[in-house]
């Protein structure tokens, strides 16, 4: 899931260019995108929140474990910042606040630990 400053129903009229821009940033063969679900968060927003599914593209297979773990992998990127999820500027404006909802075997993102130099008790 993430979020765009655009009004739901410009995302409805692009719904198939949404679908095509996400696919471009996190192209993982055998498989597509699928707009599950378009929300306005609250009344008088212009921000919609665009969730999402990878679904594989031959009906009634599964998305292979390889294309998961690339999927998962892109999502941890954009999850820690490390990439940003680009988008057609012009009509959807800067994808924020990404978050997996649901992925099959989950995710687990350790974050990174600083390390200190250990001190001498005197």
């Amino acid at each position: 899931r993430f979020m765009v400053e655009k009004p739901v129903s410009l995302l409805e009229d692009k719904i198939l260019q949404l679908e095509d821009d996400i696919f471009d940033e996190i192209n993982v063969a055998t498989t597509k995108v699928e707009i599950l679900f378009l929300e306005r968060p609250s009344a008088g927003s212009n921000i919609t929140k665009v969730i999402f599914a990878f679904d594989p593209d031959v009906k009634n297979s599964r998305v292979s474990s390889t294309a998961r773990s690339l999927i998962r992998a892109s999502f941890i990127s954009l999850v820690i910042h490390q990439s940003s999820l680009r988008l057609t500027a012009s009509l959807f404006g800067d994808a924020f606040s990404f978050e997996v909802l649901k992925f099959p075997g989950g995710i687990t993102i350790i974050p990174p630990q600083s390390a200190f130099l250990l001190q001498k008790v005197q």
